[in-house]
């Protein structure tokens, strides 16, 4: 991971932990202006993706938000297999998907229940 995103609430991440990030794991982290979140766009983006998919999973199930949790762990799941616009695997020019890129191994979808 080269970049950390993270909105500008100052008690998010510390300079001592943004230097340790910085120095240590080569993250640079990226924060956004106050009250302009938009410019997080990439994980803005997959952050609404994730709850949009976990209130349909809720709706399927015809369960209540007493169960958002589960849905929503569910929900990162299935956001983190399912191949995004714009990424590529190296080598051939196939669709990869966040946990590729991020974990440089193939994600194992058998536990994902229909």
């Amino acid at each position: 991971m080269a970049e950390l995103h993270v909105n500008a609430a100052p008690r998010l991440l510390s300079e001592e932990l943004k230097a340790t990030l910085k120095n240590d794991y080569g993250i640079r982290v990226v924060s956004a202006a106050p009250k302009h979140q938009h410019q997080n766009g990439t994980p803005e983006r997959h952050w609404q993706t994730t709850l949009q998919v976990a209130f349909k999973l809720m709706t399927h199930a015809l369960v209540g938000l007493p169960f958002f949790d589960t849905a929503l762990q569910q929900a990162a799941l299935i956001c983190n297999v399912v191949p995004v616009r714009g990424a590529v695997r190296p080598g051939p020019d196939i669709p990869a998907v966040p946990f590729m890129l991020h974990y440089n191994a193939k994600a194992r979808i058998s536990r994902i229940r229909v």
